[in-house]
């Protein structure tokens, strides 16, 4: 049976720090923006930044994020893609549904190196 691979997080400054807390005890790596830029940088660079070191970006701000990658994947060739977990959900019920679908997350990583996935108060969508 294969190893579970460590899937690499960068948790926005919207999301709760107890979703990177519980993604950290499941045995994954976790990047907080605060960590490693300004608080109040721009979403293009944190879009850069995670597609340049092949981050999943999770988020609350999902609009706008969706907006730079359709902008940027549309545009050209040779864009990188964003792995990207949108939050469609209240900031408080983030670590639940984390939780509730940790399972979906890890099998997504495992079989496509990429994530895209919506997670709604009872639906999750996944896009390929």
């Amino acid at each position: 049976m294969k190893a579970k691979a460590a899937i690499p997080f960068f948790t926005d400054n919207d999301v709760e720090d107890e979703v990177g807390d519980f993604l950290i005890q499941a045995g994954h790596i976790v990047t907080r923006l605060r960590e490693v830029m300004l608080g109040n940088s721009p979403d293009p660079i944190v879009d850069a930044n995670c597609r340049q070191n092949d981050l999943v970006l999770i988020t609350h701000n999902y609009k706008h994020f969706r907006k730079i990658a359709h902008d940027l994947e549309s545009g050209g060739k040779g864009v990188k893609h964003l792995s990207r977990i949108d939050l469609e959900i209240h900031q408080s019920d983030g670590p639940r549904r984390i939780g509730d679908v940790l399972h979906l997350i890890e099998r997504e990583w495992q079989e496509h190196r990429s994530i895209q996935m919506s997670i709604c108060r009872e639906v999750v969508r996944i896009r390929r």
